[in-house]
Parts: structure tokens; C-alpha cells; sequence
């Protein structure tokens, strides 16, 4: 019966292990160390994107951004053609559902030769399906648009932060 707390993390660079023990585990009086190494020339770990014009489409559980999903393709197509990203993993996660997994998955079976989805193992899918797999890089798909007389509220549950947390912390690189 007793509880053992991890206090090293050995997967991702600090900044998004530092993420982590901000939303998730220093909340709790955790705090994770990081101690991965990496050269001066790694990736910059955190990049957020605001689409202006995204909006969602359809009804929950099966919303999409379609803005959001061409978005994602393209910078998957661009991370491919880039030296940088030369042998690395991808993933795509859905903060919101599968839906959203599901229509990035076609758009980039679409336009990904099969060699290339093979060589950088990659998976679409929502937070669970990626709970004990990493990837060097991840793409975070948040859905959720502002649209006029909607109310955005925050998703600040725990089943929130937990798929966060577990969508963040799948990174290895950025």
C-alpha cells in the first residue's frame, strides 16, 4: 500500500516537463525535475499557433476545426521537408475528441506517402491513445474557436488538466 512519487522526469526537455509541474503536479506539492540533456541545437520546445480565423463545426462529441486541421497538415508537410526534423516521431493529439484526431489522420493520409507516415510513427488520436507512447514531436490540437455569441468556458476539471498534462508530456522535443 504506499504511494511512490516519481521526483525525476527523464523524457522531455524542461520547458514542457515544465508545463507539466505547473497545471499538473506542483498543485498537488510535486515538483518534477527535469534531467534530460540536449545540444544548443535542439528545437525550440514550446511553438503555439493562433488561427484568427478557425472556427468549430458539428456537435460535441464530434467537433471540428477545419482551420485547425489544415493548420496541422501543412506544418506536418513543412516539419518533413525541414533537416531539423530529419528521423523524428510525430503525433497529433485532440484535446477535445477524436473527432478532431480523426480529420487530421485523413487529410495527412491524404498527402503522406506511407513511407514517410511509417518513418516518423505517425499517430493521431486523443490523449488516451497516446498514455506510455512519446514522440519527439507533438502536435496539440485545441479545437475550440471563439465564435460570435458562444461562450468559451475554461476546461479547468481535473479530466482536463489530466489530458493535458498526458497530451504535453508525450513530447520529447517539442
Amino acid at each position: 500500500g504506499g504511494l511512490l512519487t516519481l521526483t525525476e522526469h527523464r523524457r522531455c526537455v524542461p520547458e514542457i516537463i515544465g508545463f507539466s509541474n505547473r497545471v499538473a503536479y506542483e498543485p498537488e506539492g510535486i515538483r518534477l525535475i527535469p534531467v534530460r540533456q540536449y545540444g544548443a541545437d535542439r528545437l525550440e520546445p514550446v511553438v503555439p499557433v493562433f488561427l484568427r480565423n478557425g472556427y468549430t463545426q458539428g456537435k460535441s462529441p464530434n467537433k471540428i476545426n477545419p482551420v485547425e486541421v489544415d493548420a496541422i497538415v501543412e506544418q506536418i508537410e513543412k516539419c518533413i521537408a525541414d533537416p531539423r526534423y530529419d528521423g523524428l516521431t510525430f503525433g497529433v493529439i485532440s484535446l477535445l475528441g477524436r473527432a478532431q484526431a480523426k480529420a487530421i489522420e485523413r487529410k495527412l493520409l491524404e498527402r503522406i506517402e506511407p513511407e514517410e507516415w511509417a518513418a516518423r510513427d505517425l499517430r493521431c488520436g486523443d490523449s488516451a491513445d497516446f498514455q506510455g507512447a512519446e514522440r519527439n514531436v507533438m502536435f496539440l490540437s485545441m479545437v475550440v474557436a471563439i465564435e460570435p455569441d458562444k461562450t468559451v468556458r475554461a476546461l479547468t476539471p481535473d479530466i482536463y488538466v489530466q489530458r493535458y498534462n498526458v497530451a504535453a508530456s508525450r513530447a520529447k522535443d517539442q
